[in-house]
């Protein structure tokens, strides 16, 4: 069984500086409540009064299953690694969220992914920066956490202003159908993070799409014993640890693009400037 959760609305360790955008979402994760959304209790609730469930057959599965780490705006980087990869009717290619803010080109970022629909199968995570955006619609204060965490930048790919208004209809919509987890008979993909001991359905949005990966508190094996597949937290190279891997390698921030697929293990990166890694570097560390 292949299964869709379908969503609309501490400080980083592991060797990447974070800029000024990563520590605000840092903070505002840090600041909220225990057990609470970093979200305002509307926007908390509007975003949650969304949350659907789907399934899919195990064999509409296809050929290549490939995941994209975080992208923040990289339109350039996101081009070339496309058309490196080539997607195919035949291939799965799972977004790992993540995919506005910081970088220059949000906007460009959102029309590629919306025209990649009709090259493959599209599977597209909500991460915590699209959170984010879909909560700005709810107020001023909401608005401004976005803007804190890289929403300034996002805006400002769309023209002058800084308002929601400027946003696409068919953008938010795009991010509305954004999907909370991504699972198959091995694997599983969120944005974030996961508890070892919980089923994927019962999982909350504090840990899929804010909690870090945290050198002092790996998180265990998932106990269905698939292997998670993670963005989020930057690492300076892909994170594999058996049970997990996180393919965030900061590409708006001076590291890659990475693209992974899961099963044969080739990798695909490319910088914000679109340049590829050569094939004859290292790209995989074991171990936080």
């Amino acid at each position: 069984m292949v299964t869709f959760a379908v969503l609309p609305g501490n400080r980083f360790t592991t060797g990447v500086e974070p800029i000024a955008e990563f520590q605000d979402c840092a903070d505002i994760w840090n600041e909220r409540p225990p057990g609470c959304s970093p979200l305002s209790t509307f926007a908390a609730a509007e975003v949650s009064d969304q949350l659907k469930h789907k399934h899919i057959k195990e064999n509409d599965l296809t050929d290549r299953l490939i995941a994209i780490g975080d992208i923040h705006g990289c339109c350039k980087a996101l081009s070339v690694l496309l058309g490196t990869i080539a997607p195919t009717p035949n291939d799965t290619v799972v977004t790992l969220g993540d995919y506005i803010d910081r970088g220059p080109d949000t906007r460009g970022v959102l029309d590629q992914l919306i025209e990649l629909r009709k090259h493959c199968r599209l599977v597209s995570i909500l991460g915590n920066h699209e959170e984010l955006m879909l909560a700005a619609r709810g107020g001023e204060s909401d608005l401004e956490s976005w803007l804190r965490c890289g929403g300034d930048t996002a805006l400002d790919s769309y023209g002058n202003g800084r308002t929601i208004g400027l946003i696409p209809r068919e953008h938010f919509e795009f991010v509305e159908s954004c999907l909370e987890y991504f699972e198959t008979e091995t694997h599983f993909f969120v944005h974030a993070n996961y508890r070892p001991n919980f089923r994927l359905e019962e999982e909350n949005g504090l840990t899929r799409r804010w909690k870090p990966i945290d050198e002092n508190e790996c998180t265990a094996p998932h106990y269905s014993g698939k292997i998670a597949v993670l963005g989020h937290t930057p690492q300076p190279e892909i994170l594999d640890l058996g049970h997990l891997i996180c393919i965030d390698t900061g590409c708006c921030d001076g590291g890659w693009l990475t693209a992974m697929d899961v099963i044969s293990g080739q990798v695909w990166q490319v910088d914000q400037h679109g340049n590829p890694r050569s094939t004859s570097a290292g790209s995989v560390r074991v171990g936080l």
